[in-house]
């Protein structure tokens, strides 16, 4: 009898095996072979083996259904631990199911929480004017999503019921400040770009005052991004005192790496006399770079000009970036931006000279 491979089998054998039934016990562990052997196939794959396996073991079509089926299943997490006996307990738990369901759970409930809250300081504000102590002591909630409740506000607020919210914020002890932040950026200064009125110009102020440090982020953010639409919330800053300007100055000065067009009126409102000198620097080392951007633009030239009467006696130790400013530019402003900086520069020397006799 000629020798047989490895791999083959008699007949009689063959057909003994196709005859087999796999105990339930082993069901499982089957299924999760089958699984790994139809995630991990490979070309490097025997196929011949494969094959005669084929042969040997042809799944049923209840089996391939409930192969089918398992492919589908979430991982189930394993969980092995130690015993004391020392013998190993394994915990087999859909935690993929569970967690999932839960966190569905939980955002219908937030989202609800949201609901009522935005629900009640409507109430409040159509009926009362402020926020009552109860819904306020609500809004601070950490667990809250207090973003999401001021983008509703947003949708459903009047004038003067943003102003009334604000005043409510002003009035009360805020222990959350995020409640601050997102009143100012959803609200406040959306309010600010619309209209002016007498009470939106004092509850400014009173930010300005009360939470200067918030408002004069939010603010630079906002300027910063927003290239149009600017007119109105200007008035509202040009309005504010010095400190607040430089508050907001100094941010869009040290935070922008070039100046964008719709900042040269920003920066016109916010300069003043109190204006410090690294910030005069930044922004003039910032014009500097941007010169022949700005050849023609008279708002440009207007800016230099207003910087150099700010300057005072440090005009002379900046001489030469300003100089390179005035060669660039091409406007009508030009002569008027050259005499400025030639007098300036020549009234500080004379100055200068005076303290030394």
């Amino acid at each position: 009898m000629e020798d047989t491979s490895e791999f083959e089998i008699q007949s009689e054998d063959r057909n003994m095996l196709r005859g087999y039934q796999f105990c339930k016990e082993n069901k499982k562990h089957l299924l999760e072979f089958l699984k790994t052997a139809s995630e991990n196939q490979s070309s490097s794959c025997d196929k011949e083996q494969y094959r005669l396996f084929q042969r040997m073991f042809p799944m049923d079509h209840t089996l391939k259904n409930e192969l089918r089926e398992y492919l589908h299943k979430p991982v189930e997490v394993i969980d092995i631990t130690q015993s004391e006996n020392g013998d190993e307990e394994i915990d087999i738990s859909l935690e993929l199911i569970s967690n999932h369901e839960d966190m569905n759970t939980s955002s219908k409930a937030n989202q609800s929480t949201v609901d009522d809250l935005t629900y009640a300081v409507k109430e409040c504000l159509a009926n009362q004017k402020f926020i009552e102590n109860s819904v306020l002591n609500n809004l601070q909630s950490p667990s809250l999503d207090t973003e999401q409740v001021f983008k509703d506000l947003l949708q459903i607020l009047n004038h003067k019921e943003v102003i009334n919210l604000g005043t409510s914020i002003i009035t009360s002890s805020i222990t959350n400040e995020l409640v601050v932040v997102y009143y100012i950026r959803y609200l406040l200064i959306k309010q600010m770009g619309y209209e002016i009125s007498e009470s939106l110009l004092n509850l400014v102020k009173d930010f300005s005052i009360n939470y200067a440090d918030v408002l004069s982020d939010e603010l630079t953010a906002y300027l910063s991004n927003t290239g149009n639409n600017l007119k109105t919330s200007l008035q509202f800053i040009e309005k504010g005192s010095n400190d607040f300007k430089n508050k907001i100055l100094r941010n869009i000065v040290f935070n922008n790496s070039d100046l964008k067009e719709h900042l040269i009126s920003c920066l016109e409102v916010l300069l003043n006399p109190q204006s410090d000198y690294d910030t005069l620097n930044k922004l003039i080392e910032l014009m500097s770079t941007s010169a022949s951007n700005y050849s023609q633009d008279k708002n440009f030239g207007k800016l230099f000009t207003i910087i150099i009467k700010y300057l005072g006696k440090n005009v002379t130790s900046l001489e030469q970036p300003l100089r390179h400013i005035v060669n660039s530019h091409r406007s009508i402003w030009k002569t008027k931006m050259q005499k400025l900086l030639n007098d300036s520069i020549q009234d500080n020397l004379i100055l200068t000279q005076s303290f030394r006799y």
